[in-house]
């Protein structure tokens, strides 16, 4: 059973456990001056979204860095992926625009005993919609 995938990339205890999902979710509203009243504002649709991962990966359970890797390898490819919670809501495309990693407990090899990571997430237009 997964926790959410990112495009092909699953998140799931035996990967990347996830322990958080921040979402945050912008409104656009434009105001105009007007003389002796409050500004006007017009509601003019939605705005940015983002999502902000976090979680830890003990590395005796995962099976190394390559869980770390290959989400680095998608966050550089700069390519936009689906995200879909583990009970089947897509919540759209999204582009990874941070990923950070802390890594602690280093082994006499420099390998760490636990990662900490946090991914931001941006939602973007699926081409698709404007065809």
């Amino acid at each position: 059973m997964h926790l959410l995938a990112l495009g092909t990339f699953v998140f799931q205890l035996t990967t990347l456990p996830i322990e958080q999902l921040r979402r945050t979710r912008d409104f656009r509203h434009p105001t105009v001056e007007r003389v002796g009243a409050r500004p006007a504002s017009q509601y003019a649709g939605p705005g940015e979204e983002k999502i902000t991962l976090g979680g830890a990966m003990p590395i005796e359970f995962s099976g190394g860095m390559l869980p770390i890797d290959t989400l680095a390898a998608i966050a550089n490819s700069g390519e936009s992926r689906e995200l879909v919670t583990g009970y089947g809501e897509v919540l759209g495309s999204f582009v990874v625009t941070n990923f950070s990693e802390s890594h602690r407990g280093l082994m006499h090899d420099g390998m760490p005993r636990l990662v900490e990571f946090d991914i931001d997430l941006l939602r973007v237009d699926d081409p698709t919609e404007y065809a």
